[in-house]
């Protein structure tokens, strides 16, 4: 007998359908057999089966493996396993293992991988559950042949097809389909389904994939319609049955359509009729529409006229224009003429200078020999002058002495009888008395230094503690100023956070949202106002550690940073435009986990900070590493933290107060000078307040700081009058001193004088007589030496004068011409600007014509563009009526037209209307009669395909019968299989004989009549036994009536005893010797003694795997087998 599901058809092994399909041949008879002609033909086929089974035996042992058959499953993190790989034979393969390790997930791992859902395992609702326990994702990888003729893309993926599954424990699955050499060919899942059905590989067909669930659920169920059910699903004639439905519903929605379009149609039928009379009463208004076209025609070629009337001006001025243009040209030559002869005539002149001054360069080393020789001879004069000064300094000198020698010869002679006593004694008491004086100047002169050294004192200690005082109110002024300055920020800032950071900073945030779109990536800044503090005790201490980088802005380039310093030079007040700080945005914040500073009692800068811009964050970590700056509120603390044992990673931190420390082995400490949060205080009202507090107690400072001032400079304008004071009276006092030992001096100095001898005085003057002669002989030969050079002087400086007159003269000749060179020059910057103006009144006339050129030249081609579209409308027409004349009585027409189109309806929307409505109603009637022909067609394919249907059905239900007899015939059991297809049920019925030891089987509890004996009884009469080996010969029938690569069976024989479990093993065994070339996965538990020995049989044994407390019990078992 033929096979019922054939091998499709390998002529297009590239090409594979996408919907599963099954090829049948069907049986030659046209009805169903009688159930008597069943049992006949079945004792007279029976020989003929097996006969063809041993020749099918023979012949499939030859063969080699199919093309879809299993070579590997592979599973990571699937269900109970890690990680396992299952190698399969071709042929027979058992796999084995105890309960509960995991040999079920094999199969799952099969259907899951073949693109099976995860419902049809009977072992999860989703796929996720399959995934083992405590894992995020798995995967199941299988493996098939595709070596032989019937092989799938042979050309592209070799021997073996890879598919892979992944799917995660958020519900993610994806597929993945390589070749034997590991190339990636596809990741769809129509390319998986492409496979399967080109190998006939149905993982929801049960008797191709038989799981426990279906097992119990069906075949040891004793309900006829879950048989039935069962038979319907593994012949795939159930899913064909629903499909004859589907278009058997959508045939009965289509005539109900069909029937709805009829009477709409007689609608559109009146609609078509009535829109038909409206358009046939258009035809007044022809006539008048074609004076309008006419009208229209006429007004084209007015307005090409009158564009032809003005294009004349333009001519007209162009010809002026150009008429003009010689006289520019003639004028620019002159001017350019006058221009070349001032230039030759400076030219000349400038030579003629040069001359003279080459003339006056020629004569000057002359000049410097005259000076050289006048130089000369005052060199050789000034001595001679010399020795006479000093003679007549000599002579003088010797004349006064002997001047005073003679008057004191006189003096002698005449006081040679005064009392010398009575003089001696007056000067010493007169110098006694002026000691005396001097003794008291000198002790009063002490006093006064004493008291002005302590004045001075006062003075300098006064100053000194004045500057400190003024120190102080300057730094008092300064603080002051920065109180009220923030003050003044915050007042404005208490609606506007920006505000804080300076009253141009909206401005440039609005410049910035203003231009956005030239930006590459929209700034960010000021930082401080793009984060806040989660505790903001912390404010003054991120003030201090930040420090400029709260008013910044941050760019993604350079671009961006060139825009926004733009931007800044426009709106930013001079000294206070914040840094750019350019670095690419990114998505994600920075990893510092590594590198950050580790502590528990401390938190680092990156803690206080609450920030979800990763960009702001970055930016901070980058430019200031706040993940390595601690925050200690105690400054001791923070000292004998970073000093003696700092934590792993801290580099510095921050005190509450805004001190700064660094961390050993170079430990310093910075005290903050700021007292005030500027930026990034929490409660501005607060922050105001205490900024007022701040104020009222810096003034009362500085007031108390200016009286202070205004007593100590008081103080020091006393002592510094008291210092003068003191000084006056020591000058004073020294002036005395220095009068009264003058005069002391002056009374030692005193002598008596001696006996009167007048004759040395007289010797001496005998000599100084000699010396003034001898002086005077001298000086009489110097002057003779004087004379002489005072000669050569002269002539020197005779000489030198004609040089310098010679070289006047000459330079006298050059000042007229300079005169003339810069007359010269001003006339030729006169020539150059009158030839500019010309030059640039040329160019612009030229200008001018161009442009009235290319004006003219623009209306010409306006005017053939409109003469262009006029002849597009309609030939020329030769009018003299304006536009507007035109337009007018077009106007009026038209308005007669709009009068008569509101009475009978707008032309065109008739017309439009009518074309629609008569097109919309042929559609649909063409279209209600293409559904007629289609329903009559598919009724008449559906009858067809329904006849096939029921032969096919009949034809697998008998050869079922056949082969279920067969299999019966190996424990010498009869039987039957009732199909009833209208009320969807198959009864089995089997009557057991003798066995193969020849004792007679005997049911228990059996008290049927000979009749029902010989007829066979129900499943549920059978004792357990007879029952599994029924559903075993039902199976094997179900294998002969389709065809694929590979069965599975997941413990079939479970209720099975000793006996009926060997001869059932034996039955498949022979069952796959007959199909040499297909493959047979049998798990079993670990016992094997029901299995004979098999030619070409594979055993795998599963591992025990290990399992924590929560795997032992299975979470994804439906609630129905629960």
């Amino acid at each position: 007998m033929t096979r019922i599901m054939m091998k499709r058809d390998s002529s297009e092994p590239g090409i594979a359908p996408r919907h599963k399909r099954r090829k049948t041949n069907l049986g030659s008879g046209d009805s169903d057999f009688s159930e008597d002609e069943t049992e006949q033909v079945s004792t007279q086929s029976q020989s003929l089966v097996e006969s063809s089974l041993v020749e099918a035996t023979l012949l499939s042992q030859k063969e080699d493996p199919m093309p879809g058959v299993i070579r590997k499953i592979a599973l990571h993190n699937f269900m109970c396993h890690n990680h396992l790989d299952v190698k399969l034979g071709p042929h027979v393969n058992f796999i084995v293992g105890r309960n509960g390790s995991g040999k079920s997930a094999v199969i799952t791992a099969l259907v899951v991988g073949l693109g099976g859902k995860a419902g049809i395992t009977g072992r999860g609702r989703a796929i996720k559950n399959f995934i083992k326990t405590g894992k995020r994702d798995a995967w199941v990888e299988i493996c098939l042949n595709n070596k032989g003729k019937d092989s799938y893309k042979h050309h592209l993926y070799g021997d073996k097809i890879f598919i892979k599954r992944k799917f995660s424990i958020d519900g993610g699955s994806s597929y993945s389909v390589h070749s034997e050499s590991g190339q990636h060919i596809s990741a769809r899942r129509d390319e998986l389904m492409h496979i399967t059905d080109h190998f006939n590989i149905q993982v929801d067909n049960p008797v191709s994939i038989l799981n426990q669930d279906t097992s119990r659920n069906f075949l040891n169920s004793k309900s006829a319609g879950d048989k039935f059910k069962f038979f319907m699903r593994a012949t795939q004639l159930e899913q064909m049955n629903q499909d004859y439905s589907d278009v058997h519903r959508h045939m009965q929605c289509t005539k109900q359509d069909i029937d709805c379009k009829k009477e709409t149609l007689e609608t559109m039928r009146k609609e078509v009729k009535v829109w038909q009379s409206k358009f046939k009463n258009l035809a007044a208004l022809s006539e008048l529409k074609i004076k309008v076209t006419k009208l229209k025609n006429e007004m084209a070629w007015a307005l090409v006229a009158e564009r032809e009337r003005g294009m004349k001006p333009l001519e007209k001025s162009l010809k002026s224009e150009e008429v003009a243009l010689p006289q520019y040209v003639k004028k620019v030559d002159q001017t350019k003429k006058h221009q070349e002869e001032w230039e030759a005539r400076l030219k000349d002149l400038e030579q003629r200078v040069m001359e003279c001054s080459k003339a006056v360069r020629d004569l000057q080393p002359l000049l410097e020999a005259r000076h050289k020789d006048v130089a000369l001879a005052k060199q050789a004069l000034a001595p001679i002058l010399n020795q006479l000064k000093a003679i007549d300094r000599e002579l003088r000198s010797a004349r006064a002495e002997c001047k005073q020698c003679e008057e004191r010869i006189d003096e002698l002679r005449s006081i040679a009888s005064r009392d010398y006593d009575a003089d001696r004694r007056k000067r010493e008491d007169q110098i006694a008395r002026l000691e005396k004086n001097l003794e008291e100047a000198v002790s009063k002169q002490r006093v006064s230094e004493h008291e002005i050294t302590q004045y001075a004192s006062n003075v300098a200690r006064g100053r000194t503690e004045m500057a400190a005082i003024d120190n102080q109110l300057k730094a008092k002024s300064n603080k002051q100023r920065e109180v009220r300055m923030s003050l003044q920020t915050l007042r404005a800032a208490k609606n506007d956070r920006l505000q804080r950071f300076g009253a141009w900073v909206p401005t440039v945030i609005s410049q910035i949202n203003a231009q956005k779109r030239q930006f590459h990536k929209i700034p960010l800044g000021p930082l401080g106002a793009k984060f806040e503090l989660k505790d903001s005790k912390w404010a003054l201490a991120m003030e201090s550690c930040l420090k400029g980088l709260v008013s910044s802005f941050v760019c993604h380039d350079h671009h961006d940073a060139k825009l926004l310093e733009d931007i800044f030079n426009r709106h930013c007040p001079r000294g206070r435009r914040p840094a750019i700080i350019t670095s690419a945005f990114s998505s994600k914040m920075h990893d510092v986990s590594e590198h950050r500073v580790r502590s528990r009692d401390f938190p680092c800068v990156l803690d206080v900070i609450k920030c979800k811009d990763p960009v702001v964050i970055n930016t901070l970590i980058d430019q200031r590493s706040i993940e390595n700056v601690l925050l200690i509120e105690d400054a001791n603390e923070a000292r004998t933290v970073m000093m003696r044992n700092p934590p792993h990673n801290a580099k510095e931190c921050f005190t509450i107060e805004g001190d700064q420390a660094f961390c050993r082995p170079t430990f310093r400490y910075y005290s903050s000078d700021k007292t005030t949060v500027r930026f990034l205080m929490a409660d501005v009202q607060a922050q105001i307040d205490l900024l007022q507090l701040e104020d009222g107690r810096i003034q009362d400072e500085v007031d108390e700081l200016m009286q202070q001032k205004t007593a100590k400079q008081a103080e020091v304008t006393k002592n510094h009058q008291l210092e003068k004071s003191c000084q006056t009276q020591i000058n004073r006092a020294k002036e005395n001193m220095s009068r009264l030992k003058f005069e002391i001096k002056e009374l030692q100095s005193v002598e008596d004088p001696a006996p009167i001898d007048v004759t040395t005085l007289e010797e001496e003057v005998n000599d100084y007589n000699k010396k003034i002669e001898d002086l005077q002989n001298q000086r009489h030969s110097i002057l003779q030496d004087k004379t002489q050079g005072e000669t050569k002087l002269n002539e020197a400086k005779s000489n030198l004068e004609q040089v310098e007159t010679e070289i006047r003269e000459k330079s006298d000749d050059g000042i007229p011409l300079q005169e003339e060179i810069r007359q010269t020059q001003t006339d030729l910057e006169t020539a150059r600007n009158s030839r500019k103006h010309y030059v640039g009144k040329l160019k612009e006339q030229e200008r001018k014509i161009q442009e009235l050129k290319r004006q003219l030249e623009s209306y010409k081609r306006d005017v053939e563009t409109d003469r262009n579209k006029a002849l597009q409308i309609c030939e020329p027409i030769a009018t003299q009526r304006l536009p507007d004349n035109i337009e007018n009585e077009i106007h009026q027409i038209q308005h007669r037209i709009t009068e008569e189109e509101k009475e009978q309806g707008n032309e065109q929307e008739i017309t439009d209307t009518f074309k629609n409505k008569k097109d919309t109603f042929e559609r649909v009637k063409r279209e209600m009669q293409q559904l007629h022909n289609f329903l009559d067609k598919l009724e008449e394919v559906m009858q067809k395909r329904q006849i096939a249907y029921m032969k096919m059905r009949k034809s697998i239900a008998n050869r079922t019968k056949y082969y279920f007899l067969m299999q019966m015939h190996h424990r010498s059991f009869t039987g039957k299989m009732n199909f009833d297809f209208n009320e969807e049920t198959l009864d089995i019925l089997v009557n057991p004989g003798k066995d193969l030891s020849g004792s007679v089987a005997k049911s228990k509890g059996r008290n049927e009549s000979s009749k029902d004996a010989l007829e066979g009884c129900d499943l549920r009469s059978l004792s357990g036994g007879e029952r599994s080996f029924s559903t075993v010969c039902f199976i094997l029938s179900l294998w002969e009536a389709m065809e694929s690569p590979f069965r599975c069976l997941d413990e079939f024989d479970v209720f099975m005893d000793m006996v009926n479990r060997s001869i059932s093993m034996d039955m498949m065994i022979e069952a796959a010797n007959a199909h040499h070339n297909m493959q047979f996965v049998f798990l079993k538990p670990q016992d094997m003694s029901s299995v004979r020995k098999i030619h070409n049989c594979k055993i795998f044994r599963m591992p025990d795997p290990e399992r924590d407390d929560r795997q032992r019990t299975l979470a994804f078992s439906q609630q129905g087998t629960q």
